[in-house]
């Protein structure tokens, strides 16, 4: 069996000589197979269903396949599956019309002291604040995810951390491939299914480390980094902030697969696919941010992608599509799809681009910085495609604080220095926290877009890179900069308010884009004076760029409720008179702790008449005609009551004429030719033409 080593980058690191990991793709051999046992290797295959509705349906999908067609996976919240197919079950699935798309599943790799005073926290605490309110945030109350090879939640520095666990496993045997799930399944969920997988497997420990740099707490790391004869502070982004560990890599057993070492962890993309699934429909009790995807691959060695097309184009359309509907439906459940860019960018050829899945559209790109946050890393992909930038350190063979240093797996309270967009990608996913916590509303596109405007432009200064300035994060700054609104002033009339009368409220906000009021008014101006119906309470609310709402109530002090309606709630009585050509309407009273004073009379929506009495009698109507009468009960303050009306019609409703088409015969047994023929201006029969329409 064949496999494909694509590139391989690896530096020199601390400690436990953590390695950079390797971002590569290994393909699958193709197959063929038999309808009910494969006939030859199987692989797994990836597609989307014609029927989006039957992807959440359990119909059999195979029954009309000819060849060998296995379902592996239908996913809830995006319209895709997984099957293991053999040639011919994978030549009736393509043609078979029940799917849009169908692309092979394949490989991703794997891709830390965190340098937070780098990202704006203070130099002392590590913590972030908002110079404005003095607030500081920790991501407290938020979850990230880790898609990666586990979370060693035994460590001291992420002790009580990992909230929620499930496992996504792959076993394919002709490929050397099987599942690191507990008991070797593809799929379990639970306390202690995603302990990160055993370092003896090339790649494993990758995910406590991430983990440690989204969201492990600032604590003193028991060693000098810096050499200046003090223990340093290590912490993650978001101290506060919980984790969700998805351990989604399983095991290649194939030197040439894992590029040297005889066995590594790897991931399908149908297992990224599977846990951003499970991952849209998960409920932990708080908000989950982000999902971390600190790997990626290319498709061929020594290659990135500099536009979507190029990333499209390398992957095959349906397993780029892919991606964009899974990230879409993260986005959409305001989650985060923060995609490491990739380290292979010193190698010739990479300029201006980085890897698979950050290259797709949706996803939250994330290159690296030196430690201090001024210089791209020279092995961190960059391009036009990349969203952020964050630490991710740059080994210079001398410095240990030129590492980023976190969580060693399987060693409770070691820590390790290493270096990698790895690291770069989780400090963007604890912003996420951080920023969630002032901004509970906000929509991943707002925040990324507020991190882009308040981060600090790095020049890319690398031969053969075009000149990208992209933006480090700046958290303080972001937390400083993005608005909150204010009510500044929200107050009534000083004297008496009727209900529902024209009453003046004034507002100034600080802020806001939006405000409404309740009692139904809805949408009104943010500042100034408006006008609107007199209630005892109002309740303004006001929103800001970032979705976030300050409400205040209103409460008139001297208000006055309005009467009952005349008729207490039974039908008026109406009489006519077609000879008089009058109507009368009669009431019940009204009432009013304060009295009635009198009852206003209205006529087709205008001001009649007013009366102390009890009914009112219209005269001089028109016949044939359709009145709308309504009668208001005022009390002695002046507030009106709601209205009692009711249709007056003396004699029956005319009837509408014919269309005029201007030609018609004027004579028969019509009044007006009688009246003709009476005056003698024609004879009876005649036939009269006439250019425009006579009124007699």
């Amino acid at each position: 069996m064949k496999k494909q080593r694509l590139f391989s980058f690896s530096g020199v690191l601390l400690l436990a000589f953590y390695a950079v990991l390797n971002v590569a793709v290994v393909f699958l051999p193709a197959s063929k197979a038999h309808a009910d046992t494969p006939n030859g290797p199987t692989k797994r295959v990836v597609v989307r269903y014609s029927n989006v509705l039957g992807a959440n349906t359990n119909g059999d999908y195979t029954s009309t396949l000819s060849g060998y067609v296995q379902e592996v996976e239908k996913f809830d919240t995006i319209p895709y599956g997984v099957y293991n197919v053999d040639a011919e079950g994978e030549s009736s699935i393509n043609g078979s019309g029940l799917f849009t798309e169908v692309f092979e599943d394949r490989f991703l790799e794997p891709q830390a002291n965190v340098p937070l005073p780098s990202i704006g926290a203070d130099a002392i605490t590590g913590r972030f604040s908002d110079t404005g309110t003095v607030t500081e945030y920790d991501g407290t109350g938020y979850a990230v995810a880790i898609l990666d090879t586990g979370v060693d939640k035994s460590h001291s520095l992420l002790t009580g951390k990992v909230i929620s666990e499930a496992c996504f496993g792959v076993n394919d045997a002709p490929n050397n491939v099987s599942s690191l799930c507990t008991g070797g399944v593809e799929f379990v969920s639970g306390n202690n299914t995603a302990i990160d997988c055993s370092g003896a497997i090339d790649g494993c420990g990758h995910g406590t480390g991430v983990a440690g740099a989204a969201a492990m707490p600032v604590t003193a790391s028991g060693y000098d980094i810096d050499s200046d004869m003090t223990d340093d502070l290590i912490g993650g982004v978001a101290e506060g902030a919980d984790i969700v560990a998805l351990k989604i890599f399983s095991q290649i057993s194939d030197s040439i697969a894992c590029g040297g070492p005889p066995t590594c962890a790897r991931v399908y993309f149908s297992s990224v696919l599977s846990a951003i699934d499970y991952l849209n429909a998960l409920d932990v009790g708080e908000p989950i941010v982000a999902a971390n995807m600190s790997l990626g691959g290319a498709a061929s060695s020594s290659e990135s992608y500099n536009t979507s097309g190029e990333c499209s184009a390398a992957f095959g359309s349906s397993t780029y599509n892919a991606f964009v509907s899974a990230f879409a439906a993260l986005k959409a459940n305001k989650i985060a799809p923060v995609v490491a860019n990739g380290n292979n960018g010193d190698l010739a050829g990479n300029e201006d681009g980085i890897l698979f899945p950050a290259c797709v559209q949706g996803s939250v790109a994330v290159g690296a910085t030196n430690v201090i946050g001024d210089t791209i890393s020279s092995f961190s992909n960059n391009g036009a495609l990349t969203t952020l930038l964050a630490p991710g350190g740059d080994w210079d063979g001398v410095n240990d604080d030129s590492l980023v240093w976190l969580p060693l797996a399987e060693t409770p309270n070691s820590i390790t220095g290493v270096q990698g967009t790895s690291e770069a990608a989780p400090m963007v996913s604890g912003a996420f926290a951080v920023l969630r916590e002032k901004h509970p509303n906000a929509s991943v596109d707002q925040l990324v877009t507020l991190l882009q405007n308040t981060g600090t432009n790095i020049a890319e200064v690398r031969a053969g890179y075009s000149s990208f300035n992209k933006k480090i994060i700046d958290l303080t700054n972001a937390l400083t900069t993005s608005t909150y609104p204010t009510i500044d002033t929200f107050t009534g009339p000083g004297g008496m308010v009727n209900e529902g009368s024209d009453t003046a409220l004034t507002i100034a906000t600080t802020n806001a884009q939006s405000c409404s009021l309740n009692n139904g008014i809805g949408s009104i101006a943010t500042s100034g004076v408006v006008t609107v119906p007199g209630f005892a309470s109002y309740t303004l609310t006001c929103t800001g760029q970032y979705n976030d709402t300050d409400s205040s109530v209103l409460n008139i002090g001297s208000f006055n409720p309005r009467p009952t309606q005349p008729n207490l709630g039974q039908p008026l009585t109406l009489s006519t008179d077609v000879g008089s050509r009058s109507a009368t309407i009669s009431w019940q009273a009204s009432t009013d702790p304060d009295g009635i004073d009198h009852y206003e009379v209205f006529l087709d929506g205008a001001s009649h008449a007013t009366t102390t009495g009890l009914s009112y009698t219209f005269t001089d109507l028109g016949l044939n005609y359709n009145y709308t009468a309504a009668v208001y009960a005022v009390d002695t303050l002046g507030a009106w009551s709601l209205a009692a009306s009711t249709g007056i019609v003396l004699g029956a409703t005319s009837t509408p004429g014919t269309p005029d088409t201007g030609l018609f015969n004027i004579f028969g047994a019509s009044t007006t030719a009688l009246f003709l023929s009476a005056t003698g201006i024609v004879s009876t029969g005649a036939t009269i033409v006439l250019g425009r329409r006579y009124y007699l």
